[in-house]
């Protein structure tokens, strides 16, 4: 006789009981837990920075880390605290890491066109006083010594 899996209700789980299947590795808890909060996280993050990509990309890596680490995570405060305070931190290393990029390149100079073409020049007359100083050796000697002197 085959046993009937019963489907279990996990939307009227709290959060505690969820964050206790979580920590068993229960997928259903995670899904129901990513489908409660990641409107409110998403709206939160994108109101901070102003850009929908980044403000998903945040959320994920906020999931995502939440699922590996599920099993060493203390939660001494309400899971929806928990979560605001995470995506806070992790937008507020964004900034950081926005400013230090920021400060990077600021600090680095590409060549304008006026110095690329200086460049571009110094580089074909060394070229053409090279061909140069070839041909005049490959003269034959005489020549060469009559070429060198009146130059």
């Amino acid at each position: 006789m085959r046993k009937i899996k019963r489907m279990i209700d996990y939307s009227s789980y709290t959060d505690q009981q969820l964050i206790t299947l979580l920590k068993e590795g229960d997928h259903t808890a995670y899904a129901q837990l990513y489908d409660r909060y990641f409107q409110l996280l998403f709206v939160y993050a994108f109101k901070r920075l102003r850009d929908e990509a980044e403000a998903k990309d945040v959320v994920q890596d906020f999931f995502t880390v939440l699922w590996v680490k599920r099993d060493t995570l203390n939660f001494n405060s309400a899971i929806s605290a928990y979560c605001f305070t995470a995506i806070n931190n992790r937008i507020i290393d964004l900034f950081l890491h926005k400013q230090v990029t920021d400060k990077y390149r600021g600090s680095i100079s590409f060549p304008t066109q006026q110095e690329e073409a200086n460049t571009d020049h110094l580089v074909r007359e060394k070229q053409l006083m090279a061909f140069i100083d070839k041909e005049i050796e490959a003269l034959p000697a005489k020549m060469r010594k009559i070429f060198e002197l009146s130059r």
